[in-house]
């Protein structure tokens, strides 16, 4: 085992006595851009993990795993704080349960923007069923036909007897 600090993935793994499938790094942007943003959102579950333990904290896998999509789902590393977050592609109201509520706020007032409800925290803040899970279809009745089979179905009934 050899450990470094600062390191050139590159030329690590061009060395031919390493192993490149049991070498780590924890610089998550020479991960990026060496093995892609997939290995980058997993080297960072890791550290977070790494670090929870160190201090016997234990935080369940799908809590990480969602952490870490959101921190890489546009292709880079976004940090979790208003710099980050709140400047992703989404609306006022998923924008504003974070950080800078009033200003966020009052710019989209005044820009007149419109949040088209999407996400969970945007429909938490307005007390109706987010778009997932059950809530991610409608069922739409046809009462009508309903209705029709309902006839059917009797007549059939009675025809037996």
């Amino acid at each position: 085992m050899l450990e470094t600090d600062g390191v050139c993935l590159s030329k690590i793994f061009s060395h031919p006595m390493v192993d490149i499938k049991r070498t780590i790094s924890n610089d998550l942007l020479e991960i990026k851009d060496i093995l892609g943003i997939e290995a980058a959102r997993k080297a960072l579950e890791n550290e977070l993990r790494i670090v929870h333990s160190f201090y016997g904290i234990y935080v369940n896998y799908r809590h990480l795993a969602v952490l870490c999509d959101v921190m890489t789902q546009k292709g880079g590393l976004t940090s979790i704080t208003r710099h980050g977050i709140n400047r992703l592609d989404s609306g006022p109201l998923r924008k504003c349960s974070f950080e800078e509520t009033c200003e966020i706020l009052l710019e989209a007032s005044v820009h007149s923007e419109k949040d088209r409800l999407l996400g969970v925290t945007e429909n938490v803040i307005m007390g109706q069923l987010a778009p997932i899970g059950t809530g991610s279809f409608d069922i739409i009745l046809d009462t009508q036909l309903v209705n029709e089979e309902a006839q059917t179905g009797i007549q059939d009934d009675f025809e037996e007897f």
